[in-house]
């Protein structure tokens, strides 16, 4: 019976803790400190952002919502994002990132880079990614000023995006 006890305590303690660690990270002001790996195999990092507003996205090329959301934001390029970065990151092989950036002809907008951090799980970590996409808002002096952890709709973020 002691034991019982013992070990949910235990279990109490470490599960609180996590919460609390993954709730921290959502906190963050700062982007996620990412390297990943772009469908022509070279790196791309945060130090190589610029001083603009930036949009990152984390997905998975297979999520019919993150497709949706893609679609929508490309359909809305020229009103709303040009001026911006954007950073998509999954943690998938890199040729299905190349897949989904063929799909939607990403490769035609400078401004929006697809990469995979793969198995790091860093930027995923870093935000407590539990559902995609999740749609983290930067604005020029690179502080977050939203986030949206609930695979929102395109509607919502862009409320956001136009202020940035």
């Amino acid at each position: 019976m002691m034991y019982r006890i013992f070990f949910l305590a235990l279990a109490f303690i470490f599960s609180a803790g996590a919460d609390a660690q993954s709730k921290a990270k959502i906190k963050t002001d700062k982007i996620a400190p990412f390297s990943i790996k772009l469908a022509d195999g070279k790196i791309f990092t945060a130090a190589q952002l610029k001083k603009e507003a930036t949009i990152l996205i984390y997905f998975s090329p297979d999520c019919e919502h993150c497709q949706h959301f893609t679609k929508e934001m490309v359909d809305n390029y020229q009103t709303m994002i040009k001026d911006k970065q954007v950073v998509m990151v999954t943690y998938l092989p890199v040729n299905d990132v190349k897949r989904f950036e063929d799909m939607f002809e990403l490769k035609n907008y400078k401004n929006i880079v697809v990469g995979t951090e793969e198995k790091t799980f860093m930027v995923r970590n870093y935000y407590g990614v539990t559902r995609f996409p999740f749609v983290a808002l930067y604005n020029k002096a690179g502080k977050k000023v939203k986030a949206f952890a609930d695979g929102p709709s395109f509607t919502d973020v862009a409320k956001i995006v136009k202020t940035l």
